[in-house]
């Protein structure tokens, strides 16, 4: 498989491939600069409920604990994702939940390596201002490629919050494969900076400003 397959596969190798070169260095700068652009955009700011997720830095991911730590300390609820049903069959359910993070003490692993914050107060996807999403990459209309368990687009079409992508600028591109149950995010932000979405409303257009 090549950088060049058009697929999501193919995309989705190509951006672990980036993922795996980069320093734990270069990780941490990068998330940083990211991390910091998120905080200072209008909607963000203004937000009292945000779901986030908790990294895995092992990976490659995106390192949000500083955007978390300086949500909490604003008096941002914030909540991350917990797996309810693993796998990528979709039921009438949802199959992620959202639980406001009390405290480090409170995270417990799952079975995929996830830090999830069992006990918290569920919250549903209605009560949430702004929704930060994880990505191995992403279009420029704010189309992404996850890992493939459709989570992210399941909680995207449910709720009417603005999504906000965290991903490094090597891993975004013109174009990736969409399909009906795919949901674009708002918001794609970089290190190099926020980018706006073309099908953003032009109210979120002024609030992402």
């Amino acid at each position: 498989m090549t950088s060049e397959d058009p697929t999501k596969a193919g995309l989705r190798q190509r951006f672990r491939d980036v993922r795996a070169k980069l320093t734990r260095a270069a990780q941490a700068r990068h998330s940083e600069a990211m991390v910091g652009h998120a905080l200072a955009l209008p909607v963000v700011a203004a937000a009292d409920t945000v779901h986030c997720y908790w990294p895995l830095l092992d990976q490659g991911e995106v390192d949000t604990r500083p955007l978390i730590r300086t949500l909490l300390d604003r008096g941002v609820r914030v909540v991350l994702p917990v797996v309810r049903q693993f796998g990528t069959q979709r039921t009438s359910a949802p199959r992620m939940v959202h639980r406001v993070l009390d405290g480090r003490a409170g995270l417990h692993p799952n079975r995929w390596r996830v830090w999830e914050p069992l006990a918290g107060v569920e919250v549903t996807p209605a009560d949430v201002d702004v929704i930060i999403t994880p990505a191995l990459g992403a279009d420029r209309r704010g189309y992404r490629v996850g890992y493939g368990m459709g989570y992210y687009d399941e909680l995207l079409h449910a709720s009417s919050a603005c999504s906000v992508c965290l991903l490094y600028a090597n891993t975004l591109v013109s174009r990736v494969p969409a399909e009906t149950h795919d949901a674009p995010v708002d918001v794609l932000v970089t290190q190099h900076g926020p980018l706006r979405v073309p099908q953003a409303s032009g109210s979120l257009r002024r609030a992402i400003n």
